[in-house]
């Protein structure tokens, strides 16, 4: 018969409590946690975000997860491509798992240009949309020679682009006329360069003053006279 009114005998029997306690609650978090293992899921076709809310949610330790990026021409930026471990794959603490990710399209591709006489500009357009060139601006030059609203020239000379280039298009407004007036457009959009090859292409004197701001990012217009 245990005798409560012994001091010893309740420490003793509060140890044994508190010891089985802890291991109570050490095994309950095994069953739930350590023993029920993680299973893979489909991440093909979903985003980088979708996978990293996956990794905060299941406690996988970042360094599990590899990431490669390889340029696609027509999947989006930071989309899975693939995953090297197959879906419901069991996933333990030593497991790597690499996903490959669309960096999209590759802005320094170069690409062969094709011959614009005789086109008209939104023949042009739809090229260079198709081909994902990304700063391409049109312009308007009189012209004896070249019909009105076909091809005078591109600002480059070489048989191929960069997408990222500045590419110029200058199409034909018809007959040259003593005192055509060019239209100044709004350079609001326009990048440094495209301003500088819009100013070359139109004959334009072009005065560039550098001024700080804190609001409007770098080689971005601030105002125009």
């Amino acid at each position: 018969m245990i005798d409560f009114k012994n001091k010893k005998t309740v420490i003793l029997l509060a140890t044994f409590a508190g010891i089985a306690i802890v291991t109570l609650i050490a095994s309950l978090y095994y069953y739930f946690t350590l023993s029920t293992p993680l299973i893979m899921q489909d991440f093909n076709n979903k985003t980088v975000q979708e996978v990293n809310d996956w990794i905060l949610e299941s406690k996988i330790d970042e360094s599990q997860i590899v990431f490669e990026y390889v340029f696609d021409e027509n999947i989006l930026k930071d989309t899975i491509l693939s995953q090297d471990l197959a879906v419901d794959e069991k996933i333990n603490k030593d497991t790597v798992i690499t996903f490959n990710v669309s960096n999209g399209f590759d802005t320094e591709l170069e690409i062969q240009l094709v011959s614009f006489v005789g086109k008209d500009e939104a023949f042009i357009k739809a090229w260079f949309e198709e081909n994902k060139f990304l700063d391409v601006t049109f312009e308007l030059t009189a012209n004896d020679e070249i019909e009105k609203g076909l091809f005078v020239e591109l600002n480059i000379e070489t048989p191929s682009a960069k997408r990222s280039d500045v590419i110029v298009v200058k199409i034909s407004v018809g007959e040259k006329s003593v005192g055509v007036p060019i239209e100044i457009p709004d350079f609001s959009d326009y990048t440094l360069k495209n301003i500088q090859a819009w100013a070359a292409t139109n004959n334009i004197q072009l005065t560039i003053n550098r001024e700080f701001s804190d609001t409007i990012k770098k080689d971005s217009l601030i105002s125009q006279s």
